[in-house]
C-alpha cells in the first residue's frame, strides 16, 4: 500500500503516513514512524489535502503525490497530478484545462522520466 500525505490542521505542516476518516468525517494521518522519534497516533489533517503517493519519483528522487504540481520535460506549463476514480489511474492536466488529461506514467515514460516537482495545489495552506 502506498503512503498518503496531508496538511496538519494544528500547524499547517505536511505529514505522511496512512489515512483514517472517523464517523464524524474528520480526517487523520497515522504517521510513518521514524527511528527514535515519538509521534502521536492520529494527526488531524485538512480533508481536501489528503493525497496518495503515485509510486513514481521525480528526477531528484522526490515522491510524486496526488495534488503535486509537476513540470514535465520541455512543456512550459506545469501540470497537476490527480486520481481518476473511473479509470483507477493517476493523470495530469494543466490548471486551466487547456491540455487535456494525460496518464501520468505514460507522460513520464514518453519524455524519459524528466519530471520535476515544483509545488503542490495545497502550498497556500502550508506554513
Amino acid at each position: 500500500m502506498r503512503q498518503y500525505r496531508g496538511i496538519r490542521i494544528s500547524n499547517g505542516k505536511e505529514i505522511k503516513g496512512w489515512p483514517y476518516k472517523n464517523s464524524s468525517g474528520k480526517c487523520f494521518i497515522i504517521p510513518t514512524v521514524e527511528k527514535g522519534r515519538a509521534m502521536p497516533l492520529f494527526i488531524e489533517v485538512h480533508p481536501h489535502t489528503v493525497g496518495q503517493s503515485t509510486g513514481l519519483k521525480d528526477t531528484i528522487g522526490g515522491e510524486i503525490y496526488e495534488g503535486d504540481m509537476v513540470k514535465v520535460g520541455k512543456f512550459r506549463e506545469p501540470v497537476k497530478v490527480f486520481w481518476d476514480e473511473s479509470k483507477a489511474a493517476f493523470y495530469t492536466s494543466t490548471l486551466h484545462g487547456n491540455i487535456g488529461p494525460r496518464l501520468l506514467c505514460d507522460l513520464a515514460c514518453e519524455i524519459h522520466n524528466i519530471v520535476e516537482i515544483i509545488g503542490s495545489i495545497h502550498d497556500k495552506e502550508k506554513q
